[in-house]
C-alpha cells in the first residue's frame, strides 16, 4: 500500500522502481493468474531442470511515470520476455556489440557505468542514437504486448505512465552455449547465493546430462569438439549470432561472446531497479 501511494504521487527525478521476485510465493493466486507464452514454456526453459535451485528468474515489476531501467544486458546470458499488464513502456534495444552512447562497459564485462538517472540519459544521449552505425529497435509497449529480449542485447525501459509488468528470464537451446560461457566465472553468476556460485555451472551441466542427454550431447559435448577444430574467424553480430543454421561449423548455435560489448547485467537493487 505504501508503494502504491508513492507510485501515484512520485515527482522525484530518480523514482523508485519495484521488483518483486517473491510475488508468486507471497501471493500464489498472482503466480497462477498468468500462463507463460508457449514460446518460453517450462519445456523450453533449460534452467527449469534445476527446480528450486535455478537462479532468480521471474519478477512482478511496477513503477511510476519516469521510472525504469538504464541500459544493461540480462544476467547469466539469458534471454527474457516482458508482458505489460498496465501502463505504457518505451523500449530501446541494441545488438550485443553496439554499446549505447553514454554507456561505458569495462573490458571484462563486469561493470557498466551509465548516467545515474534514466531521464538524464534520454535528455543527453537519446538524440545520438541516430548517429550510430546500426539501427536501434524502439517500441511502445502497452497492456497485452510482450517484448522479447534476445540474450546479450542491450536494452533500457522508460515507463511513460504508471506501469505494471511480469517478466521472466530463461535459457533455451538457442542461447545455451552463451549461458555456459557467461557463467564460467563465479563472480558473473547472478541470482543464486554466493556459496553456490563456484559450482553452479558444473551443477547445471550435470543436470543437463541427467535430464536432457540429447541436448547435453549436442550443445555441450558438441561445443567442446567444434571449438577445438574451428578456425578463428569473425564472430557474427546481432540476431545472426543467436541463430546459426544447423550443420554449420559452429555446431548449431554461436558459442562466442563479444568482449567489446560484453557487459553482463547482474541484479542489484538501488533507487532504480533493472529490467
Amino acid at each position: 500500500d505504501a508503494y502504491i501511494r508513492y507510485m501515484l504521487t512520485a515527482n522525484d527525478d530518480q523514482t523508485i522502481y519495484l521488483f518483486d521476485k517473491h510475488f508468486a510465493q507471497t501471493a500464489p493466486s498472482m503466480g497462477e493468474s498468468y500462463e507463460v507464452p508457449k514460446y518460453f514454456s517450462k519445456e523450453r526453459d533449460l534452467f527449469s531442470i534445476l527446480g528450486d535451485r535455478r537462479p532468480d528468474h521471474r519478477w512482478l515489476i511496477m513503477g511510476p511515470k519516469r521510472s525504469g531501467s538504464t541500459f544493461h544486458k540480462d544476467p547469466n546470458g539469458t534471454s527474457a520476455w516482458n508482458a505489460c499488464v498496465r501502463g505504457a513502456k518505451k523500449w530501446i534495444l541494441l545488438p550485443p556489440d553496439r554499446i549505447p552512447c553514454g554507456v561505458h562497459a569495462s573490458p571484462n564485462g563486469v561493470d557498466v557505468t551509465s548516467p545515474v538517472s534514466l531521464v538524464e540519459w534520454f535528455l543527453n544521449f537519446y538524440h545520438q542514437l541516430s548517429d550510430m552505425d546500426v539501427d536501434s529497435i524502439e517500441c511502445i509497449q502497452r497492456p497485452g504486448d510482450i517484448v522479447f529480449v534476445p540474450c546479450g542485447w542491450w536494452h533500457c525501459v522508460l515507463n511513460l505512465e504508471e506501469a505494471i509488468a511480469i517478466t521472466q528470464n530463461y535459457v533455451s537451446v538457442s542461447n545455451l552455449r552463451r549461458v555456459l560461457q557467461a557463467i564460467r566465472l563465479p563472480e558473473r553468476v547472478s541470482g543464486v547465493s554466493h556459496e553456490r556460485r563456484p559450482g553452479f555451472r558444473s551443477a547445471f551441466i550435470e543436470a543437463l546430462r541427467s535430464h536432457r542427454p540429447d541436448i547435453y550431447r549436442k550443445y555441450v559435448q558438441g561445443a567442446n569438439q567444434n571449438n577445438g577444430s574451428q578456425k578463428p574467424g569473425k564472430n557474427p553480430s546481432g540476431l545472426a549470432a543467436l541463430f546459426i543454421k544447423e550443420g554449420s561449423k559452429s555446431g548449431g548455435v554461436d558459442f562466442s561472446t563479444d568482449n567489446a560489448g560484453g557487459a553482463l547485467f547482474t541484479f542489484g537493487f538501488s533507487s532504480i531497479a533493472d529490467e
